[in-house]
Parts: C-alpha cells; structure tokens; sequence
C-alpha cells in the first residue's frame, strides 16, 4: 500500500522532494486496536486516537481503527458526543479519520459491521479528547530521525543509583559561612575512599549528589567487566575552608569475595541492560551471552562498588536470545527471552534478589518465532509486543495481552504496518504526562547493518498507539511530538485523500486493495510479474500533496528493495515527476515526503524493479507484491465515486510448512482462487515417506481439496506425509512360550499380542526394560524404530489348606505377592470350625485380609467340640436342666446316677 504521508523512507532528493524511510517507534494512548486481525460475533473491537494535523495547533482529529469482521463488506462510523449520534462516513476499509473537530471536547466512536444493509456486529471505542499541545519537550521525525545516539531523546535514559548513605558527622559549629571557599573539581579530585570519607562528613544540604551508574566494558581481555562511575557534589569544611567537591569517580567493580577486578573470562554479551532493585536497592546487570545462548545476572553494591554475586548459565537449562526484564506491581522480576533457537518464548521468574533464575513461569508462543520481546503492564493487564526473527531487516510487530503474567495469553495479534515502516519492535516507551498517559512502540530501523545500507544508517521511529482496553492498534505519522501534559502526540502531515478511490494497475486493472487503508503483514496485496508497472490514483480533484506512501509485501529471506518514481498530473496524460526512488535502499515501507507542495489529481507510482538484497540467500525467491499507496495532503474532499465492478482482488501469500520434508516454494494467489498446485513436496529420502496431501494444521485434523480450497487471506499449509518405514518389534518371553515379531510401519501402532505361558508364573504384562518397572502403554505406543519389550512374570506359590481331620479343602495357586481368596469353612462330625491357624496348636490364626503370599504356604483348621443336648430334665423348685455327652456324670450311671 502507498501512504503519502509517511516520513520512513530512504532519503533521496529531487529539488524540494525527499523521499526518506525510518526506524520507527509506537506510542499507545488509552485505545489501541489491530487493523488486521478479524473478530467473531461479540470480539469485534474498535479504537480511536487524537492527533494533529501538519500546521495546526490543536489535535483535533480523530482516527479511528476496528477489527474486520468475517462476512462483512462495509463499515459505518459514528461519532458520539453525549446523547448526540452523528454518521461520519461509510468504507470498506478498517480505519478511518475524522477531521475537525472542536477543542477540549470528549467523543466516543461507534463502528457497525455490515453485510449488505444488515448490522453483523458493532464495536465502540474508548473515549477521546481534544488538546491544544503547549509544552512540547521534543518533537520526533520519523521520516528523517536522529540516528541512534545516547543523547537521543528517544534513548533509553541511564539508571542512576543514588547513595543510601544520607547522614553526616558533621560538627554543625565546624561550618563558618564566613570561612574562604574552594572548588575542588576534574583531576585535583580525591580517590573514591577519600571522597567517601569527606561525605560522611560533608555539610548536609538538599542538592547533595552521590550517584553511581555502571557500564559493561566488553571484550575485556577477552572477557566482560564492569565499570562504576560516581558523581559527587556537596560541601565539606577542610582546614577552616569550606570545599566544594564536583567531582566524578570511576573503577572497575570488584569481586566482594576476592577484592580483586571482577571479570567474566572469554565472555561476550548482547542485550546489556542495568536496573534497580527495587527491593534490596542494588544495581542488577544482565544480558544475554553470545557464546552459550545463556542468561548473565550480575547484582552489585553501588555503595562499595562490589559484585555480590552473579549468575551466567542457561537458566534453567533454556537456551535464550534476545530478552528484556519486566518487573511486577508486588516487586518480582521476570526475563522474557526468545529461546530455542528464536522458535518459542520463555517467561523466567527471577529470585527476591533478581541475581538467579527461579521458575520457568511458561513456555509462549511456540513456534511463532519472535525476537525482541518486551512486557508491559498497562491499566492492570499485561501486553506482550515483539518482532520477528528476520536479523537486521524489518518485520511486523505483534502483540498478546493476559490478566495474569502466568497466561493464558491471547494469540499474537498484528499492530500496524507489516514492515513496521521499515523497522523491528524495539521497545515500549511510557510518557506519563500530568493530563493523559501514552504508550510508544521504539522501533529500530538497522540500515547501517543491511547491505546495501540505507541512508538513514541505525535510527528510530515513532508510532503512536490507540488502545482500548486490550485492542491496540498504530498508524503511520511522519512526526511526533512529546509533550509534558499529554504526552505522545502524533502529526499527520496533511488529510488521508487516497483513502477508499479506486488505484489503477496496470497489470491488472481496477483494484480497492490497494487504498484500503490496510498495510500489516496478512492484509492482501497486488502481484506483478512485469516490470516496469504503474499504479495511479485519481484522487478526484486538483489537490495539494505533502506525502505518498507505499507499502510493500515482505518475503521470508528473499528481501526486496523497489526501484521507482513518483509523478502527477492534472489530466492523467501529461505527468511530472516528483520523487526518483532508482536509489531507494529502504524495504516494506516507503515514505516520500514533500517539502514544499505538489499539486495533482492524478498520482501515479512506476516500479522498475524488485531488486534482491544482496547479503540474503534463501530458498525463497522474490515475490513482487505491492499492499497500499496513501496520499496525503489538502483538498476540496470530492466524493468517492462508486466501484467500477471489474475490480482486482487481493492477493495472498500460501506458505509451506513441509515438516521435514524438502523445501516448498510459497505462492502468491489471488483472493477468491483455487490453489493451483503442479508437483508434490518430497522428503529427503523418497524411502521413508511418502506426500500425503495439505493440512490447514501441522496434525492433518483440517486436510484441503485442491479441487474447492480457494484462498481468502495469508495462510501456512503444513504437508502431511505417510511412513514407508517399517521396523520390528520383538516380544521377549523372557523364559515363557516365544511371541512373534511383529513388522509395524512407522508410526503406526502395535496389535497387542496373545498373552504368553510359562510354567509356575503369570504373565503379568510387557515391559520396557527386563526389570519389569516400565509397563508398555500399548494404547499410546507408536513406533518409530526398532524396538524390544519384555514379559513381566510374577512367579506361582501353592497354599495348601489342612483341615485336621475335617472335609477335604482343595489348595490355591496363588501368584507371588498375591491374595488368598477364604475358602469355603470345612466340616467335621462333632466339631465345629474356628477359623485357619499357621500350626496345629491353634495359637496364631490367620488374616487373610493382610495375608500376601511369597512362598508356599499351609494353614490348618482349627476345631472346637460341638455342644449337643440329650435331654431335659425337671430339678427342684420346678428348675431344668441339660444332661449331654460332656457332663460330668459317667453314661454308665445313667439318670439314676444324677439323682
């Protein structure tokens, strides 16, 4: 897409032309949204920020962004003051501006999704106020910024440390004002002990200053060091003088254990950063280290300049890259780390003293690797920004969002331009003004490091941010100011007049795809394959232009910088030209600013070539694609006419993820057509695998018929494949009935084989190893190699049951560690049963319930008489009583006896 407008462009004059590209940075102010994400039913989610025009004073504009929503074809915007409702305009697109607006006033926007004349969904934005800006510090210029320096406003400012030693000695009778003065500055400054000793008893005073800051010094000798340097001013009384130290101390920070240099032998470091710990007040260093992929966290005592301790290793055996420290509202500190070689990121809670890694807090976004990670907490809910690993070359930023540090977290979602206007997310800056607090995305254009480079070597740019609640979203500004009261505020240098008119291509015709406000990385784009081709906008009526922007699709490792020119006309015949872009070494986004006026109706863009970096060297080869043109500017707002019907669609870009198989070029398609297709990937070795067909998921569960699938936006396909390979699994019966091998193509599971038999033991199921401790999960096993499982056998023991005289009991086979099952009780003539005892005495009886065999075992029956009656006999007082086998009366005396 072409943006006049944008200032982040490769400088190149042409008279009072500049066509110029940046590094760029993004400010959020309270309503942020992602232009191109699209929502479902009730996600549908809007935006809406103030900014300035070019040459007025006040921001009284408003611009407004909301998510597309599938199966939508226009959008309708409202403003809203109060009670009162007032259409704006009507767009295809998903960004619109509002111009004019009253000073000091407060509005909301309404934005309704439409099929037709059908509402599907609508969203509402956070509110917004117009301000006059009085106090601005600083103004940015994204088109030509500053290049990276540490005096850069925009440079992240140094940690400073002050001391914690505030009290004083002093003899208040020792200070005379009346005594001579002196100044005691640069080389006739005392050593750092000396000056520690005059403080403690200096003249205490509100401007006191002792205040450390601290520097890695890299390459050391082959190692990493840290220097300490001290500022000092305030007064002391020396020999009736009153002495003025202004002085500044530096050393190397030593080893609180040794008293000797502190030194990080053959290490080197990127990402070297310093904070306060907020809890224990020491000074934390750390970074990543280029040789092992690993974390440095060093902790040092700012009043004595000592290094108490320090970690340097993998944390917690991750390997990371670049990373960031965020620190929580309840003072825990985390790194956020690209890791596993750039794929995932990690999230790393730090100890109390933040000088080791304590907890791997989660593992996020897997497999989209990003780069450049940073965490912020923004009205009590977490946002995560990053690039993408694309080295020194731009890349689209991406952000997430969680109501709590730990996840879950949202998907990434796009923020704004798909190259962010030629930059890579750096950081997020915070601007807290006394009336509004805003939010900027620093992004770092790295042309000193590109080949060729661009003009504007190592800057940055700014962005601007509109947030509500979780939905943020960036446009492009070519200045920014920076104002004590409100903080960010953007500048557009002159009114969106390309906005929803029809770009003629003349390749392919009429399109809206390219005036439609949408620029990220998924938006669809134009595909040429000629060159030279031509682009014009018919901006409807004679206007004066300040800017044109195009935007174009970025490739994985096939990066392009486009030859060009810019021309106008008033006819749409005669055109002269404004910008020559045959120099142009800037990529994704392409500002040309004007510094006096163009006039025009008619704009049009030439592109000559799409030339190919020359330091890159992928697979992929240069896919043209071109997403935007803006013009910016002034006129008399003619309306937009209708779309001609013969419009171009979009194209998309299909990506191919073969999964290990050989490299699959991506193609470009347009919107709305089937996936032509010619061959097949392949694996590496044809004998393993074989192509199975393409899958909108890496587990095949959303496989695609090339003969319906036709494609509506950017999309990776992932190639499934079917094994080839089989391998063998051998059953080892370990002294039991053998069990056939079994041949099992990879991947695929096991028929679990019939139980073996051995004599004397159970089988007790196949194991992993002889040792029986790792059972084979045969439901979960796939097999990928050749692989052996061996029977478990429990060994058979026999508990024979003694009945000591009573009924036959039969005996048990019972495995070893096993439980007897209770036997039905025994029976025996004159006796009844009382249980099973271990011997024959009775004397220990057995409980089968805690019983567990080991060995052959025998129990016996224990026995007690039974009590039988004989009869009855009547005794004295009408009382009875029982005569049987066991009294005590001899039988042979008979009933004659008892009397």
């Amino acid at each position: 897409m072409l943006h006049l407008g944008s200032r982040r462009l490769s400088r190149i004059r042409l008279g009072r032309i500049v066509a110029l590209a940046v590094s760029a940075a993004i400010c959020l102010t309270v309503g942020i949204v992602s232009r191109t994400a699209y929502a479902e039913g009730p996600a549908f989610r809007a935006a809406a920020q103030v900014f300035k025009l070019s040459g007025e004073n006040g921001a009284d504009n408003a611009k407004v962004f909301w998510q597309k929503v599938s199966g939508a074809d226009s959008y309708t915007v409202f403003r809203k003051q109060g009670d009162a409702r007032v259409e704006v305009g009507a767009t295809s697109s998903a960004t619109m501006d509002d111009y004019g607006l009253s000073d000091g006033q407060q509005y909301a926007y309404e934005v309704q999704a439409k099929s037709g004349s059908s509402v599907i969904a609508t969203a509402s934005t956070n509110d917004v106020e117009t301000f006059t800006p009085s106090q601005t510090t600083f103004t940015q210029n994204n088109v030509v910024p500053a290049q990276q320096v540490w005096n850069n406003p925009l440079a992240k400012q140094d940690v400073v440390f002050p001391t914690t030693q505030t009290g004083s000695t002093e003899n208040p009778s020792d200070w005379n004002q009346s005594n001579p003065e002196t100044v005691v500055t640069g080389t006739q400054c005392p050593a750092f002990n000396q000056l520690v000793t005059y403080w403690g008893r200096r003249h205490v005073s509100n401007w006191d200053r002792r205040e450390s800051t601290f520097n890695w010094n890299d390459n050391d000798g082959g190692g990493l060091s840290i220097t300490q340097r001290v500022s000092w001013d305030f007064w002391t009384q020396l020999n009736n003088t009153r002495t003025h130290f202004q002085c500044d101390t530096s050393f190397k920070v030593k080893d609180s254990k040794t008293g000797t240099d502190w030194k990080l032998a053959n290490a080197t470091m990127q990402h070297a950063n310093r904070t306060r710990n907020t809890v224990t007040g020491d000074a934390i260093l750390y970074g990543q280290l280029n040789k092992t992929l690993g974390l440095l966290l060093v902790d040092i005592d700012p009043e004595s300049g000592t290094v108490k301790s320090y970690f340097a290793d993998r944390p917690l055996n991750q390997d990371v890259g670049d990373l960031a420290l965020f620190v929580d509202d309840d003072n825990t500190a985390y790194i956020v780390a690209a890791a596993h070689s750039n794929t995932d990121t990690v999230l790393i809670k730090l100890n109390r003293e933040w000088n080791a890694p304590s907890e791997l807090v989660a593992t996020l976004f897997q497999g989209e690797k990003r780069e450049a990670p940073g965490i912020q907490k923004i009205n009590g809910k977490y946002f995560f920004f990053s690039s993408g690993v694309r080295g020194w070359y731009p890349s689209q930023t991406k952000y997430a969002y969680a109501d709590s540090i730990a996840g879950p977290w949202s998907p990434l979602q796009e923020i704004g331009n798909a190259s962010t206007n030629d930059a890579q997310f750096g950081w997020l800056r915070t601007d807290s003004g006394t009336k509004r607090t805003t939010y900027t995305i620093v992004g770092q254009h790295w042309g000193a490091n590109r080949n060729p480079q661009s003009a504007l070597k190592n800057a940055w740019r700014v962005f601007p941010i509109a947030m509500n609640v979780t939905y943020a979203d960036t446009a492009w500004y070519p200045q920014v100011d920076f104002d004590k009261e409100y903080g960010a505020v953007p500048v557009q240098i002159g009114r969106n007049l390309s906005r929803g008119r029809v770009a003629v291509d003349s390749e392919n015709g009429n399109t809206l795809a390219l005036t439609d406000g949408m620029d990220s990385e998924s938006s669809g784009y134009i595909s040429h394959t000629k060159s030279p081709y031509t682009v014009t906008v018919d901006l409807g009526v004679s206007s004066a232009i300040s800017e044109v922007d195009f935007t174009t699709h970025l490739n994985d490792d096939a990066y392009t910088n486009y030859k060009y020119s810019l021309s106008v006309s008033q006819d749409g015949t005669n055109y002269s030209q404004v910008t020559d872009g045959s120099a142009n070494t800037f990529m994704g986004f392409v500002p040309n600013a004007y510094s006096g006026t163009v006039t025009g109706r008619y704009v049009r863009l030439t592109v000559n070539s799409w030339d190919e970096v020359s330091d890159i060297s992928g697979w992929n080869k240069p896919l043209e694609g071109l997403q935007e043109i803006t013009v910016y500017g002034s006129n008399s707002s003619p309306a937009i006419p209708e779309a001609p019907v013969n419009v171009t669609p979009p194209s998309y870009m299909v990506t191919f993820d073969t999964r290990g198989g050989k490299a699959y070029p991506a193609k470009s398609v347009k919107s709305g057509d089937l996936l032509d297709l010619s061959s097949s990937p392949e694996w590496t070795d044809p004998a393993q695998y074989s192509f199975n067909g393409w899958s909108l998921d890496a587990a095949g569960t959303q496989p695609i018929d090339l003969k319906t699938y036709r494609v509506s936006g950017d999309v990776i396909l992932f190639a499934q494949w079917t094994s080839t390979r089989r391998y063998t699994v051998t059953f080892d019966a370990q002294g039991g009935e053998s069990v056939p091998a079994q041949e099992v193509k990879q991947g695929d599971a096991v028929t679990v084989p019939k139980d073996p038999s051995r004599v004397g033991y159970t089988f007790a199921g196949w194991s992993w190893s002889k040792s029986y401790l790792d059972k084979v999960d045969f439901n979960a096993l796939r097999i990928w190699k050749d692989t052996t499982v061996y029977a478990s056998w429990t060994r058979n023991y026999t508990v024979r049951f003694d009945s000591n005289g009573g009924s036959t009991v039969p005996d048990q086979t019972v495995v070893q560690d096993g439980q007897v099952s209770v036997p039905k009780d025994p029976s025996r003539v004159g006796y009844t049963f009382a249980g099973w005892s271990w011997s024959k005495s009775y004397l220990d009886k057995v409980d089968f319930n805690a019983l567990r065999i080991w060995h052959d075992e025998t129990v016996y029956a224990s026995w007690s008489k039974s009590s039988r009656s004989l009869s009855q006999f009547p005794g004295v007082d009408n009382s009875y009583f029982n005569l049987d086998e066991n009294s005590p009366f001899a039988r042979s005396e008979g009933i004659a006896g008892i009397r």
